[in-house]
């Protein structure tokens, strides 16, 4: 369920969200997909994503769950805005409760710039390639 009360991009972001998790569930090319992306990602990424998704109070102990919501929040929106959401909106949102935090995310984006985009693209390539799903199809979702 989707609150009404979020605005109209957020519900289609929390749509999005979800539907890729239903992606993820049923499709077992896919989990492999994913788990050879967070493996393939140096350990300052890997860094990134447990300290955003624990922050965000997920459980990090749970490596499914971490694999499967790293594809979800990667695909939410579309590639072209992935780097201004985890770079700009949550780094703001993280930076607000804990400024000591921001060396580590410039050093990570120095080093890493393309990691984000790049991910999504990869993600994105084989879930048209292989599954016939076009990502841009599921981010304009909306409910009316």
């Amino acid at each position: 369920s989707i609150s009404r009360e979020s605005t109209e991009s957020h519900r289609r972001f929390l749509l999005t969200h979800e539907a890729f998790h239903g992606v993820y569930y049923v499709s077992k090319p896919f989990q492999e997909v994913v788990a050879s992306l967070w493996r393939g990602l140096s350990p300052e990424e890997r860094k990134y994503w447990l300290y955003l998704l624990s922050w965000m109070q997920y459980d990090t102990s749970d490596p499914y769950l971490v694999v499967n919501e790293l594809q979800a929040y990667l695909l939410q929106q579309p590639p072209n805005r992935v780097d201004r959401y985890f770079k700009e909106i949550m780094v703001k949102r993280i930076l607000e409760k804990n400024p000591e935090m921001e060396g580590f995310f410039k050093e990570i984006f120095k080093k890493h710039p393309d990691t984000f985009l790049k991910s999504a693209l990869r993600l994105q390539g084989f879930l048209e390639k292989e599954l016939g799903i076009s990502s841009s199809t599921l981010t304009t979702l909306s409910l009316h």
